[in-house]
């Protein structure tokens, strides 16, 4: 007597179903031998299984929403069939049944933070990283539907909301970091808001946004005051707040700190700025012409000596990033500095990639 059996001549049943599966989907039909109308009868052990077998039938029916992530449902489901033959004696015959819940993209990436408030130098050079450690979760199992993408895009009323040219976002993953493309300028564009948006890898993509909040701050200016009485050539001048200062913040290397005034601009005729100390002098005799406040305001540029002739290098040489297969073109990998940032001159390319795959951007910006 062949009846309660499975038909395949296993000992169990496997259902494979969707999560976003209604309540009253039929999950399958079990194989197993007789007829629930006429000599056989199908129970279930558990009564707080999230099934239920169709009167007549050998179909089993979806009674509770089902979750991959476990929060809404549960994720996986096993529960015993029991199989009676009628008109015998036997005992009744279990049939263990598993239900493997697969994924889908039912849940939208999320930042960890935000919306972000962050000050900018108008100084900081373009390629440079003005925020790092943006973070998101995705609830969904690991996979496209949680592998997250970041980038910097446009408000949703179509006018740019911070002006994308300006910056974009690097990373794949869990975390990106936010790059400047172009140069700022505080006196054109004191404050600006940046939409940042993430987003994951599904065919159809769910995404959320934030928003970043930059102030640029204006170049370190400093007032050079003196004595009511005419300055004269090599007189020390009174710098206030305080004393200029510099140090190189790359404390294991500590580079030594050269001072000066850019060749080219006014100030450099009259002062002379002390390239070990930063103190600053008139260079020559000045005459006080119509301005009773006795100052005047100038912008320092500090750099570290010897960066311009320094010799060449990337400052991390080496990388290893990971890129999901369906990244689209132009995604931004990572990006590099050299040990001349300055440098105008300088250009880049890619040795090696016989296929095209990759490009390198002005600010070595590989995508």
């Amino acid at each position: 007597d062949s009846r309660c059996f499975l038909v395949s001549g296993g000992s169990s049943v496997s259902f494979f179903v969707s999560e976003d599966a209604p309540i009253g989907y039929n999950l399958g039909t079990l194989d197993i031998h007789g007829d629930p109308s006429r000599d056989i009868s199908l129970s279930l052990r558990e009564t707080t299984a999230p099934v239920r077998i169709e009167p007549g039938t050998k179909n089993i029916t979806l009674t509770r929403k089902l979750d991959k992530e476990g929060i809404e449902g549960p994720s996986s489901v096993t529960f015993t069939v029991l199989c009676d033959k009628r008109n015998h004696n036997e005992p009744l015959l279990p049939v263990p049944v598993t239900i493997r819940v697969t994924d889908v993209n039912d849940n939208a990436p999320k930042f960890i933070s935000g919306p972000f408030n962050i000050n900018v130098s108008e100084q900081t050079l373009p390629g440079s990283t003005i925020l790092s450690g943006i973070k998101a979760t995705d609830l969904d199992q690991q996979g496209p539907y949680s592998t997250l993408t970041f980038s910097a895009i446009n408000s949703r009323d179509g006018k740019p909301s911070v002006r994308k040219e300006l910056g974009d976002i690097c990373g794949c993953g869990l975390e990106g970091r936010l790059i400047l493309l172009r140069p700022l300028d505080y006196e054109s564009m004191p404050k600006f808001n940046v939409t940042l948006r993430v987003k994951d890898q599904a065919a159809h993509p769910l995404h959320s946004d934030t928003t970043l909040y930059v102030t640029v701050a204006d170049a370190a200016c400093f007032i050079f005051s003196h004595s009511p009485l005419r300055p004269i050539s090599r007189t020390v001048l009174d710098i206030e707040p305080e004393p200029i200062y510099a140090f190189d913040q790359d404390t294991g290397i500590n580079a030594p700190i050269i001072y000066s005034i850019p060749e080219g601009r006014a100030e450099s005729h009259y002062f002379h700025m002390d390239a070990a100390s930063g103190r600053i002098t008139v260079a020559r005799d000045a005459e006080q012409r119509d301005n009773p406040d006795r100052y005047a305001i100038s912008t320092l540029n500090i750099g570290r000596k010897g960066n311009r002739n320094a010799p060449l290098h990337f400052v991390q040489p080496e990388f290893v990033v990971n890129v999901p297969e369906n990244s689209p073109s132009g995604t931004i990998l990572f990006t590099s500095l050299t040990s001349r940032p300055a440098d105008k001159k300088l250009r880049f390319g890619i040795e090696g990639d016989t296929q095209g795959l990759f490009k390198v951007g002005p600010w070595v910006n590989l995508s």
